[in-house]
C-alpha cells in the first residue's frame, strides 16, 4: 500500500481550558452565533460516540492482521480519546448555561453504551464507519461554508 494523507495519525494531546473562554460566552463565534449553537448542540453526544468508536476498535483490532492498519487503529483510538476528553470538558462548561443539557447528555451516553453492549459486530462496525463518514463530510462542508465568517 502506498502512503495516504490519513496515514501516520498523530495523537495530539491537547487540553483546552474552557474556563478561559473569552467572556465565558458559549456562543463563541460573535460573527456567527448560530454556528456556535449548532456545534455546541452537535457536540453534546460526540464524546459518547467517540468512546463507542474506541470500544469498537479495541474489540476488533486483534482481528486485523495488517500491521500498518493496526498502527492506524492505535492512532485513531488515541486521537479520539483526546477529543472525548475535550468535548466532555466543554459539555461540563455548557451545563452551567443550559440546565437541561445534563439530561440530554445522559441520554446520549446511555444510547451509545447500550448500542455497544447490545448490538452485534456488523452493526457496531457499520455504524462507526457511517458516522465517521458523515461527520467528516459534514465537517468539510461546515468549514468550507463558514471559513470566512467565523
Amino acid at each position: 500500500m502506498s502512503d495516504h494523507p490519513m496515514d501516520h495519525i498523530p495523537i495530539r494531546k491537547l487540553r483546552f481550558d474552557f474556563d478561559e473562554v473569552e467572556g465565558g460566552n458559549p456562543l463563541w463565534s460573535q460573527t456567527n452565533p448560530e454556528f456556535s449553537m449548532f456545534i455546541n448542540a452537535f457536540g453534546v453526544h460526540v464524546p459518547y460516540f467517540e468512546r463507542f468508536l474506541i470500544n469498537v476498535m479495541r474489540s476488533y483490532r486483534d482481528e486485523v492482521d495488517n500491521e500498518r492498519i493496526k498502527a492506524d487503529v492505535r492512532g485513531i483510538i488515541g486521537q479520539e480519546a483526546h477529543h472525548s476528553i475535550n468535548f466532555l470538558a466543554w459539555n461540563k462548561a455548557l451545563n452551567g448555561y443550559y440546565p437541561g443539557l445534563a439530561k440530554i447528555e445522559s441520554q446520549a451516553k446511555e444510547f451509545f453504551e447500550s448500542a455497544f453492549l447490545e448490538k452485534g459486530k456488523k452493526f457496531t462496525i457499520g455504524f462507526t464507519a457511517g458516522y465517521e463518514i458523515f461527520t467528516f463530510l459534514g465537517g468539510m462542508i461546515i468549514l468550507d461554508q463558514t471559513r470566512i465568517h467565523l
